[in-house]
């Protein structure tokens, strides 16, 4: 009983990895953020303030080649109509300053993204852009992070620009790799294999149930990590249907947003519409 109550502990455990790994999330982000070049610092309260997303100003700026720059971006949530924009300010207040570079009419892959790891090339620096002149590139996208409601997010990445023979590549070895979870993938499974137990003599009357402690260990493992997959198949279902929700969310949000009228300020100060 031992040896199956030790194999019912260890398949739990596995079972519960799973489901956990899956719903892991980093409090310092929101459903995406830029791991290279490194973004501002995350604020929720500010998160959908355009044009950063954040409470800080520009920071310490990041080398990045004049050209074949890449950028590496990670995602903990479902994100959608994802735009990367550049401003070649010194200091970027509003939309307005930035310049789109890419975005999901230029690339279909930015219509959506998984939770993972994506890496991307960033079409080169605009003729004469010089070495040592200064940028911010801007991630904006549609999510319903934290179940509130589909909303635009911002995040910016403060950089230098630099000759690509002064660049050095080798840093993004650690963070530029394309790695998602698609619900659609079949699942592959650790195997268990349950090897049949000699018990001793002393315990010979256990025999008459037709089992052997091996067997019914194996049964054990069985059912739990059936059991798992089952709970597994109905999360990833559940997940993808919500997925279709959103994107339909994002859409209709995008879509308001290309319609609606413009905010502008009269000479006294205040908003009005045109």
């Amino acid at each position: 009983m031992m040896q199956c109550s030790s194999m019912l502990a260890l398949c739990l455990t596995i079972s519960l990895s799973w489901m956990v790994v899956a719903q892991v999330t980093s409090p310092n982000q929101a459903a995406a953020a830029m791991l290279w070049p490194p973004d501002r610092r995350w604020g929720a309260a500010v998160d959908n303030t355009e044009p950063c997303g954040s409470a800080q100003s520009v920071w310490n700026r990041t080398d990045f080649p004049l050209t074949n720059g890449r950028i590496a971006m990670a995602m903990q949530d479902d994100a959608y109509n994802v735009t990367i924009s550049i401003s070649y300010l010194a200091n970027p207040t509003a939309n307005n300053d930035f310049e789109e570079v890419l975005n999901p009419e230029r690339d279909s892959e930015l219509t959506e993204f998984d939770p993972g790891h994506q890496c991307f090339d960033v079409p080169d620096a605009p003729s004469g852009t010089v070495a040592g002149q200064s940028a911010t590139i801007q991630l904006n996208y549609i999510s319903d992070f934290d179940n509130d409601g589909n909303k635009t997010f911002y995040a910016c990445s403060d950089v230098t620009y630099v000759a690509v023979q002064s660049f050095n590549a080798t840093r993004l070895s650690g963070v530029c790799f394309d790695t998602d979870f698609d619900p659609g993938d079949p699942l592959v499974h650790p195997s268990i294999t349950a090897s049949p137990t000699t018990l001793p003599s002393a315990e010979q009357s256990d025999k008459k149930s037709g089992l052997s402690g091996g067997a019914i260990a194996g049964i054990v493992v069985g059912v739990v990590v059936g059991g798992g997959a089952l709970l597994i198949g109905a999360f990833l279902l559940y997940r993808r249907r919500g997925q279709r929700m959103r994107r339909d969310e994002a859409v209709n949000v995008r879509m308001n947003e290309l319609t609606s009228p413009t905010k502008r300020l009269d000479e006294s100060g205040s908003e009005r519409q045109v």
